[in-house]
């Protein structure tokens, strides 16, 4: 894991104002967790580069807590356009729950961007 990321605790109410609202308007899974799971035995936090703006962590609709990448060319159907590259810490994220989750726990987590239509990320198999 990179050794730069650090672990910021979050308000637990604020925090779970927010995971219940993304789950109530979720699909059978979602609900199921919301039913079911005793939220108040854990704990929120959050994994970030220490240049986050640490400001915005409880802005979880906007975004923007990391610097944007930089404009860069790129290649599309034979195409040259502006673009940015996307940000991945997917491994990062595998190899932190691989470490520090124990029998019995679980995390939630979300990718904003991502449709049920996308490529699936990678094969996270091989880190577990």
């Amino acid at each position: 894991m990179n050794t730069d990321i650090k672990i910021f605790p979050l308000d637990f109410e604020q925090a779970f104002r927010y995971v219940k609202d993304q789950l109530q308007d979720g699909h059978t899974l979602a609900r199921e967790l919301l039913m079911h799971l005793d939220f108040k035995k854990g704990a929120f936090f959050s994994l970030l580069h220490p240049s986050a703006d640490r400001t915005k962590i409880y802005e979880f609709r906007a975004g923007g807590i990391l610097a944007v990448n930089p404009l860069e060319a790129v290649f599309f159907q034979g195409k040259i356009y502006p673009g940015r590259k996307k940000a991945h810490s997917v491994h990062q994220l595998a190899l932190y729950l691989k470490n520090k989750l124990h029998s019995g726990q679980c995390c939630f987590f979300e990718d904003l961007v991502h449709r049920k239509s996308d490529p699936v990320q990678g094969d996270l198999t091989k880190i577990f």
